[in-house]
């Protein structure tokens, strides 16, 4: 701060400003009453001290009045910065630096365009759309810049597009709203100047940094995307025509503010002023004074939410295009698709949207929602999405229709630009391609020709779409896309899989900005150059990492596994046999062969012997012999393909007796019959129904049997065949037809008609000499001279027509055979040569009607002509343009519209009509006057008084109170000629004062008198004349001029007052003495006003009773009585024994001594008012006073927990009308009861381990009293055990549990404590429940906390199978059910009670087959005698057989023996050591052994799968969309914020509030208050913010104290304990809270008998029972009310709670994260080991020699320089001349 010290620095060096010109302006922003607060300074050549000195006097500063001198940045300027300021800059003079502003101020700024604007100009024409709406990729311009103010932001980043197009809020607009770091003042300048780059841009005044790249991230996500400059100018006035830009940056208490309109530009033009110049607005937040209009009223609420806020950043668009409004509500799914493409990795993460990596943010970024919000006009709902609920787009739907990914990276060159890949791969899946369909992608044309569908496959998934997308800094950019690259294009021969799955794979490439994109980020400028060049090199990552060998290797191998494994087209079933084929060529190809009765393709079944058609490039049919699949498949199994076997011989019959002979010739029409086909193998026909042949023509009916696209031989074999040829002629002539040919003919001349005979199939033939002609025609004589017979044609010579033309003849045809045709022929027509308008050329009308015109258009005969397009206009001055369309016809009437022309003193008024043929310029225009005549229709009204002076628009003096009389009107037409007045006129006469209408004076032009208002007033009168054609009106104005007073009235709105309370109206007076006689309050009447009113009468104290008011004014009195009765009611405590607080009760005991209430006002009169509630608190007891204001209170018990014991207030409170009455108070001290046993506590060894029928630990059980010391006056026997199996049932324990008693207590134990001993643990391995209890008293026990155990299965002692199956027979004969030893037998090792006992085993179970003594021993089908599997809980149901042709002797007995072998059960080895010794176990055993896998990654693998199958495990869900869960502050649905995991439980509490399922939960009012106004109060909203919940939990009402009332059948249990939050609820304190107050105290029981039984037993004991719910579906109202449809859910509830996730699933999650932290383990064990051993250190020693000898050479080398450098130096001194 600055005051009257030297502000010189102590060294007087300090240079001053040079001469240029520098002008600052400076705001006085001290105190908020300075009007003329701003100033400018020119400060040239100035330093800071003398700055400082002009200011003190331009503003008067006092000298030890303290001041800063701050930018709009809020910078405090010192002598550095004072120096650095530039010309134009805007200061503050504050008090101090955070000095909020008292209003807002305004900062002059230049943002010229910077010079890049010129040299990048032709960069690219922004917003090419390519075909497509470019309003998404404007919307991303902004979006783009939102993501680069929020980078930094450590909460979650929120973008919202809101865009409002109601009407109510004023003009549309849309709003871009970010919570990013704000704008300074200077960065706001730099916004506005065009192409000023982050690289060029400075952004603070006083420091100089440049621009900083962010540091490499995966995928390039690093929000570096604000770019060039130019977008965000672009795409707002691409949007609409102005932007207002609301900025606050943190750290900073002032909103700046920037207005960029196209009006405004172009304002400046016209005059002349620099079109690059502007104003900043700096205010306070919430500040919206200076928005005025109310098209932009919405700026009101969008202000207010700058509150609280630390930082943000609004554009506000207005202006917006027509067209964009209708795109964006028409194709609101569309545009919001291609934003959630656009962002998608921004959105969900590096992984993307695939529904399993719910961490999207594996660095622990914040999350980034964009919010998409549309206000549209009632009573459309707003439209709300956020981008992340958008699953359709096409990277969501490339990454979730993956089965498998392909990673990559590619280095460029020495730029180091950053290019990361994946490829996904769609496989085909059973009957169609997983490739997701693109709406937007070109697709092959179906009609191409066959040579550009060489690679035909290729079509089928992807079609002709490239395969990368490109993502630009983790954004896509567009309209550039990758087709391939080499190593991944499909080969045009010696390709490994077939050409289809090249089409089945889709790619994304991510690269960082050293790759160039154009300003509107659309395009890639040298992506795909830079990429494809010979020198990138490409390499597949695994885990971000690296690998050498060829990437197109790699890629063709990854592509193989992926078609081998993951493409499933044909589904074989019913295995047959393996064959071997002799007919294939390749023998490697000839075996084995597996044979299937049938396939599934496509969705259809396809059986043996079945007839089936086939199509290549044309049909065929056959009958199936069997299919067939290469390779071994013994069950039903899915694959790419296979072939299928089809009979050889063909046999042709004709059924209908009407067979086609070799070569016989058929007339044209001839019925061939049902051709019936044999093929012979399995003698099953093929009928095909031949079509009448109607051609003439040689004909060939071949019946080919064909495969393979149209091969004719199969295996080396022609298939079979069967060729008939024949011949068809035309018939006979039936008929003819004349040629379409339409004749223009004149009258008289010859003309011919040419015929075409047909026979009965329409084929041209031969005529019959006996036809002659016969013509007729349409009101004409035609005749004709002869015919001529050529071929086929027949035609008729020198036809004649005689008559006169209308507009068309037609000719009938006729010929002997009965048959006839028309034709149309036309006369020449003269083309249109003028145009007549029938009439005079002067036409009179009366106003107010429309004019007729009869138009015609003539040849040069005078004969109507009619042409295309003949369109004559008709143009009145000052109407709309009429037409009349004469094409047809050639003439018209044209009607224009009602004339009302100003009739000017009753003259009739002239107009020019114009009529003109547009299409014929050579017809001449025709123009005719039209004279209109004044009509006689009212068109004025006027008023007279009594003397017949004129009252339109005068003013009249009237004393007040008298009448006005004798009012006149009179009626005028056009002409100005008085209009007579009818009885039908008079209802069109209105007046506008009140009174009642006669219409007989009204007849006669007279209006109702006037009555003058009694006050003194100016009023204005109005007489209408109004009918169906016209209305008008006349007006006058009425003064009432004042009387004389002649008396005084006072007038009370009420005659009754509490005291203290305001007689009537606001107080502005107040007496402050009760009134016993009359008092004067004397006031000034001004002489216009005669009434004067008083307010803020009250009476401050006193007794009640009645008063009297007084009244005065010059010799007139007045007086009013008043009824005083007693004030707002007060509680009192009238008690003896007050004085001797604070009492002291016991806990658990009543207080004797009732409390006596009294009802006094504030002045201590006794109060009686009814209605009046009194409470007591903390207890809930209520009570009202009696007619004389009093109340007695009885306290009957005081119950306070443990924790809440002590010093306590009882206060006492009261309603009245709904309002708080405050009461005293009385202090009061509860004691612990020491006698009062109030829980129990329990000790035991946790830490042991509870194994099946072995004993429990000790337990040792207290019983603790209310001061928390030991009860011993318990015998043993009051204290039990009690054990169940299954889940904790809440305070009790089951009725099905185990009471277990106290033993006999020993010697050594505690005199306090009860013991448990040698209690057996159950046999059971599952989860117990452990309760104890202390039987109180004989109704009630007291219980402690159920304590939940794992029983574990003991130690393993069998291995058996689940049934023991028969003694098998077998044989060594080929088929495999001869030689089957063991079919689906499952064995379990279990302990001795039958729990599993295998989970930490490792091992394996050898099988073995055993005999007598030297007894040849048979073979399994491994060739030995042993057979192993690894070792699980249970071994899977496996087939065991023997191997074909095995050695054995026939007859013979043996033994088959299966032994657990564990050899590594009490060794803790490595995995390495683990695999090592379990393969020298089974090399024991004679088992060959090629690999074996960790058991650790194994069992990894299995509980992976197993815990992807719980996940997916269909459950229920609830229904309701939520459209809001994501909005800041808003927690979600009710129906999706918590689960039930019962079926019937989850039906009756959805039923039970139904009403609140759809309430939008929201953690503030001010969120809820958002979600209310953006649906026009049409969603039901519940801030947490606004929920009261006790904080004490009650118990069930059986339950006293730990203590049962009564025995409670059903389970009763809250309902509200019976939900399950979802685990990833981030606010779950508020979701128990809202549920409390949902549900309440409802209570769930197992019954409707159950609960009706309940709440009796609670009534009886006066206790409230609240709503009971049954799992049956019942409902007992809190009132008790139960049965009919209203208290029973129905069998379907929607919508309805969703079904948790099993348990089991977060049990082996926790299983995996175990394993994986084992497996990573062993994995730095060995790394360490690896660096540690003899290998590593040699090279470590290696690398230390190198680089000594590295070192070594440097320092030679150095030294020799030095020495050259030395030499070169003296060699140039010695030739110095000097």
């Amino acid at each position: 701060m600055f005051n009257n010290r030297d502000h010189r620095q102590s060294d007087q060096s300090s240079n001053r400003q040079g001469s240029e010109r520098r002008l600052l302006r400076v705001y006085d922003c001290r105190s908020g009453d300075n009007h003329n607060n701003r100033t400018e300074l020119n400060t040239s050549g100035l330093d800071f001290n003398d700055f400082l000195q002009i200011l003190r006097r331009q503003f008067t500063i006092h000298p030890r009045e303290t001041f800063v001198v701050a930018t709009t940045d809020r910078t405090v300027l010192d002598f550095d910065k004072f120096r650095a300021l530039q010309d134009g800059t805007t200061l503050y003079l504050l008090q101090n630096g955070n000095q909020p502003l008292t209003k807002a101020m305004e900062e002059q700024i230049n943002f010229k365009p910077h010079y890049d604007t010129m040299i990048k100009s032709g960069m690219y024409e922004y917003y090419s759309s390519e075909g497509r709406n470019s309003l998404p990729f404007a919307f991303a311009e902004l979006i783009d810049n939102s993501l680069s103010a929020t980078a930094k932001n450590t909460r979650t980043r929120i973008i919202e597009l809101r865009m409002l197009f109601d009407e109510q809020f004023g003009k549309p607009a849309v709003l871009v709203l970010d919570n990013g770091c704000g704008m300074t003042s200077k960065q706001l300048n730099n916004w506005a100047v065009f192409r000023l780059s982050k690289f060029t841009r400075e952004n603070n005044t006083f420091e100089q940094k440049g621009y900083v790249r962010p540091a490499p991230v995966f995928r390039s996500l690093n929000s570096d995307i604000s770019y060039f400059g130019v977008g965000g100018k672009q795409a707002v006035f691409f949007i609409g025509n102005s932007v207002r830009m609301i900025s606050k940056p943190v750290d900073s208490p002032d909103v700046h503010e920037l207005v960029l309109s196209k009006e405004d530009f172009e304002r400046k033009e016209r005059n002349k002023e620099d079109i690059y110049e502007g104003n900043i607005i700096h205010r306070k937040p919430g500040d919206y004074s200076r928005v005025k209009g109310k098209d932009e009223h919405f700026l009101h609420e969008l202000i207010k939410e700058e509150s609280g806020k630390e930082s943000f950043t609004a554009v506000v668009i207005t202006g917006i295009k027509p067209e964009h409004i209708l795109f964006l509500k028409d194709n609101f799914e569309e545009w919001t698709r291609e934003l959630a493409h656009t962002y998608h990795y921004y959105i969900h993460g590096v992984n993307g949207n695939d529904g399993v990596h719910k961490d999207t943010n594996p660095d622990h970024s914040p999350e980034i929602d964009i919010q998409i919000t549309m206000r549209e006009k009632p009573p459309k709902c707003p439209r709300m999405l956020n981008l992340r609920e958008v699953d359709d787009d096409m990277q969501t739907l490339y990454i979730n229709a993956a089965a498998d990914t392909f990673e990559f990276k590619a280095v460029t060159g020495q730029d180091s630009g950053r290019v990361e890949g994946i490829i996904r791969y769609h496989p085909f899946l059973y009957d169609k391609e997983t490739y997701p369909p693109d709406p937007q992608a070109v697709q092959a044309d179906e009609d191409e020709d066959e040579d550009d569908n060489e690679n035909e496959s290729l079509q089928q998934a992807r079609g002709k779409r490239p395969i990368f997308e490109c993502f630009w800094n983790g954004r896509l950019i567009p309209y550039t896309t990758v087709e391939d690259f080499s190593w991944c294009a499909c080969p045009s021969k010696g390709a490994k899989v077939p050409k289809e799955c090249y089409s089945r794979f889709s790619g994304v490439l991510f690269t960082d900005d050293r790759f160039q994109v154009t300003t509107n980020k659309l395009t890639f400028m040298d992506l795909e150059i830079r990429v494809k060049n010979k020198d990138t090199l490409f390499m597949r990552t695994y885990n971000g990492k690296g690998q050498t060998r060829g990437i197109e290797k790699e890629f063709t191998e990854w592509l193989k596994t992926c078609h081998e494994k993951l493409d499933k087209q044909v589904q074989f079933m019913r295995f047959k046999e393996i064959i071997t084929r002799d007919d294939l060529t390749v023998k490697k190809r000839q075996h084995p062969w597996s044979v299937f009765k049938s396939i599934r393709w496509d969705g259809k079944l396809f059986k043996k012997k079945d007839l089936v058609r086939f199509k290549t490039k044309s049909y065929y049919n056959a009958t199936v012999v069997r299919f067939l699949l290469f390779g071994d498949h013994e069950t039903d199994v899915f694959a790419t393909g296979g072939e299928v076997e089809l009979p050889d011989r063909l046999k042709v019959g004709w059924p209908k007796n009407n067979p086609l002979q070799q070569n016989a010739v058929h007339p044209a029409g001839t019925a061939i019959g049902k051709v019936h086909t044999f093929q012979f193998m399995y003698q099953s026909p093929f009928q095909s129904e031949c079509e009448n042949l109607t051609k003439p023509g040689s004909y060939k009916l071949s019946l080919t049997t064909v495969v393979n696209d149209a091969q004719t031989t199969f295996g080396g074999r022609d298939l079979p065949s069967h060729t008939i040829n024949f011949t068809i002629k035309e018939g006979p002539a039936v008929s003819f037809v004349v040629d379409d040919v339409k004749f223009t003919a004149h009258v008289g001349v010859l003309f011919d008609i040419p015929l075409h005979l047909k026979d009965d199939c329409n084929n041209s033939t031969m005529d019959l000499p006996s036809v002659k002609p016969v013509l007729q025609g349409s009101d004409m004589n035609v005749s004709y001279e002869g015919v001529d017979r050529s071929g086929t044609k027949f035609i008729i010579k020198g036809v004649k027509a005689r008559g006169k033309f209308l507009n068309h003849h037609q000719s009938k045809v006729g010929k002997n055979m009965c048959s006839s045709q028309k034709t149309n022929f036309f006369p020449v027509i003269c083309p249109p040569r003028s145009l007549h308008v029938k009439g005079n050329n002067t036409i009179i009308i009366e106003n107010g009607n429309p004019a007729k015109f009869d138009v015609e258009i003539h040849d040069e005969a005078g004969n109507l002509a009619a042409a295309s397009k003949l369109i004559v206009n008709c143009e009145v001055c000052g109407l709309q343009l009429v037409q009349i369309d004469c094409s047809r016809s050639g003439a018209g009437q044209l009607l224009t519209k009602k004339i009302d022309k100003k009739i000017i003193q009753g003259e009739p008024q002239y107009l020019k009509v114009h009529f003109t043929v547009p299409s014929l310029k050579s017809i001449e225009p025709v123009v005719r006057l039209l004279k209109v005549m004044p009509s006689n229709r009212v068109s004025l009204i006027s008023l007279f008084n009594q003397d017949e002076k004129v009252l339109d628009n005068s003013m009249i003096s009237c004393p007040a109170g008298s009448s006005l009389n004798r009012l006149t009107y009179k009626l005028y037409d056009e002409a100005g000629r008085m209009v007579p007045l009818s009885v039908e006129m008079a209802p069109t006469i209105k007046v506008s004062w009140k009174c009642e209408q006669n219409l007989q004076e009204l007849e006669q032009g007279r209006l109702p008198d006037i009555t003058v208002p009694k006050q003194v007033e100016e009023r204005s009168y109005q007489v209408v004349y109004h009918n169906k054609e016209s209305s008008m009106s006349v007006s006058f104005t009425v003064i009432s001029l004042p009387n004389e007073p002649n008396c005084l009235k006072a007038t009370l709105p009420q005659s009754t007052v509490k005291l203290g309370e305001i007689l009537s109206g606001i107080s502005e007076y107040k007496l402050f003495e009760y009134f016993v006689d009359v008092n004067v309050l004397t006031l000034c009447v001004q002489e216009m006003n005669r009434f004067v009113e008083v307010t803020g009468i009250h009476f401050q104290g006193g007794t009640p009773g009645l008063r009297k008011l007084c009244f005065t004014y010059q010799k007139y009195e007045e007086s009013v009585d008043v009824q005083v009765t007693a004030g707002y009611p007060l509680l009192k405590l009238l008690l003896l024994y007050v004085l001797l607080q604070p009492l002291q009760v016991l806990n658990g005991r009543s207080i004797s001594t009732p409390f006596l209430i009294q009802l006094l006002d504030k002045w201590g009169n006794p109060s009686s008012e009814e209605g009046v509630m009194l409470g007591l608190e903390p207890l809930s007891s209520t009570l009202q006073v009696n007619a004389e204001g009093k109340a007695s209170l009885l306290v009957k018990m005081l119950i306070c927990s443990c924790s809440t014991r002590g010093h306590y207030q009882l206060t006492f409170k009261g309603s009245f009308k709904d309002k708080p009455i405050l009461g005293p108070s009385v202090n009061l001290t509860v004691l612990p009861n020491p006698n009062k046993p109030v829980g129990l506590t329990v000790e035991y060894d946790n830490t042991a381990m509870f194994c099946a029928k072995e004993c429990f630990p000790v337990f040792q059980v207290t019983v603790m009293s209310d001061d928390g010391s030991p009860m011993t006056n318990f015998a043993p026997a009051a204290v039990s055990m009690w054990l169940w199996e299954g889940e904790p049932s809440g305070k009790t324990p089951p009725a099905t549990a185990t009471n277990l008693k106290c033993n006999k207590p020993m010697e050594k134990d505690r005199k306090n404590c009860f013991y448990f001993r040698d209690k057996e643990i159950p046999e059971r391995a599952t989860k117990h429940i452990i309760q104890f209890s202390v039987q109180v008293s004989q109704q009630s026990r007291l219980f402690s906390n159920q304590i939940t155990i794992n029983v574990v299965a003991n130690k393993p002692a069998k291995l058996a199978p689940d049934s023991h199956p028969a003694a098998p027979v077998v044989s060594c004969d080929a088929d495999i059910a001869n030689r089957t030893l063991v079919q689906n037998m499952t064995l379990r090792i279990t302990d001795c009670y039958g729990n599993p006992a295998a989970q930490n085993l490792d091992g394996w179970v050898s099988v073995c087959i055993t005999g007598s003594p030297g007894q040849i021993l048979p073979w399994f089908e491994n060739k030995s005698s042993t057979w192993a599997h690894l070792l699980y809980d249970t071994l899977p149901s496996q087939s065991l057989a023997i191997l074909e042709n095995s050695p054995g002797e026939d007859g013979s007995v043996y033994t088959l023996s299966f032994t657990p072998v564990v050899p590594m059960a009490n060794i803790v080895l490595t995995t390495k050591s683990k695999d090592k010794k379990l393969r020298d176990e089974l090399i024991k055993y004679n088992i060959e052994i090629t690999e074996i896998t960790s058991v650790s990654c194994h069992l990894l693998r299995e509980k992976t799968a197993e815990a992807d199958k719980l996940l997916n495990m269909p459950r229920r869900v609830c229904t309701i969309q939520d459209n809001f869960r994501g909005q800041q502050d808003v927690l979600g649905m009710v129906g999706h914020l918590a689960w039930l995991e019962n079926d019937n439980v989850a039906r009756v509490i959805s039923w039970f509030i139904r009403g609140d399922m759809d309430c939008v939960i929201t953690k503030t009012t001010e969120a809820a208050w958002k979600i209310y106004t953006d649906t026009q109060g049409r969603q039901q909203v519940m801030p947490v913010d606004g929920i009261y919940v006790p904080t004490n939990n009650s118990p069930l009402p059986h339950l006293r104290n730990g203590q049962q009332l009564f025995d409670a059948p059903g389970n009763p249990i809250f309902a509200r304990d019976l939900l399950i939050y979802p685990p990833d609820l981030h606010d779950m304190e508020s979701c128990v809270k809202v549920f409390h107050n949902i549900l309440g105290n409802a209570i769930v029981m197992d019954d409707l008998r159950s609960a009706s039984k309940y709440r009796v037993e609670v009534v009886k004991r006066k206790m409230p029972c609240p709503t009971i719910l049954t799992r049956n579906g019942d409902c007992i109202s809190a009132k008790g009310k139960f049965g009919g449809q209203q208290n029973k859910a129905p069998p379907t509830v929607t919508p309805i709670f969703g079904a948790p996730i099993p348990k089991s699933y977060y049990t082996v999650k926790k299983e995996i994260g175990d394993l994986s932290q084992k497996e990573a383990e062993e994995e730095r064990d060995t790394h360490i080991r690896s660096m540690n051993s003899p290998q590593m250190m040699q090279k470590h020693k290696d690398l230390e020699e190198k680089q000594n000898q590295l070192e070594a050479i440097e320092r030679l080398l150095y030294s020799v320089g030095s020495e050259g450098e030395s030499t070169k130096k003296k060699k140039k001194k010695s030739f110095d001349p000097h």
